[in-house]
């Protein structure tokens, strides 16, 4: 594919100018660039995606991975390849993001779909055939960040998705409802059953204004008003325990 590169400029949530490439070609993706350095490993429009060559996505992670297995590398082609293919088949438009970074915790979140105005945090397990109570937590506490100090993310909704690739469809009644600040209830799904359930939330919440891709990839991380107004409270009151309260009663 032929490509043309063109410096640009954007102004992150800091205040300080940073540089970016943009990337396009002729088969016109939205972009394939980086706003922010080492903001995330990968990020482009999801048609943009479905075209992109596997192998240089693969390439695209490698290089921003400090370190990386064979096994990661095993993982990362497995879930391009899963998406792809299932995102393509249902016609989904929005935004895909690989290892984007939480800063408050130092650990990167797998894929962020930005779909119908609604964040989707997915979190991998390649190869589980179980749906475990330490992984659903970790799906959850990624979710809980974005919601929570992630600035552009506050007014939006935002769901926490455990995918467990090779587990059987999870066997109780999942809730598809949220809570009062818009996360929706922690899913459990495996590599079939995925993007149907994204595409049910999306019609259930989704709406088609669209997210400033450049400003929510480049968001400050700020206490939202109601772990502010918690850690208020519990320090007049000198009640540390309702700053945590504030945050795991989200769990459900």
């Amino acid at each position: 594919m032929a490509m043309a590169n063109v410096y640009w400029k954007v102004l992150n949530g800091t205040g300080e100018w940073v540089g970016a490439y943009w990337s396009w070609g002729i088969m016109m993706n939205k972009y394939s660039f980086s706003i922010q350095t080492g903001k995330a490993y990968y990020c482009n429009s999801i048609p943009g995606f479905i075209r992109d060559d596997s192998t240089s996505i693969i390439g695209h992670l490698v290089k921003k991975s400090f370190d990386v297995n064979k096994e990661q590398s095993n993982a990362w082609e497995y879930q391009i390849s899963e998406l792809q293919s299932r995102l393509e088949a249902c016609g989904i438009e929005g935004d895909i993001i690989f290892e984007y970074d939480i800063v408050r915790l130092g650990k990167r979140i797998d894929v962020i779909l930005l779909i119908r105005h609604m964040v989707f945090s997915l979190e991998f397990k390649n190869g589980k055939k179980v749906f475990t109570v330490q992984d659903a937590q970790q799906a959850e506490d990624y979710a809980l960040d974005i919601k929570n100090f992630h600035k552009e993310s506050e007014d939006l909704y935002v769901c926490p998705i455990l995918i467990a690739t090779h587990a059987p469809e999870y066997a109780k009644e999942q809730s598809l409802d949220c809570y009062p600040d818009k996360q929706i209830y922690l899913q459990r799904e495996n590599i079939e059953t995925v993007i149907p359930k994204v595409t049910s939330l999306c019609e259930r919440y989704g709406d088609n204004e669209n997210i400033d891709f450049a400003k929510w990839f480049n968001s400050p991380y700020y206490p939202t008003p109601t772990i502010i107004s918690a850690a208020v409270e519990a320090y007049s009151s000198h009640n540390l325990s309702q700053i945590a309260n504030s945050e795991a009663g989200q769990y459900g």
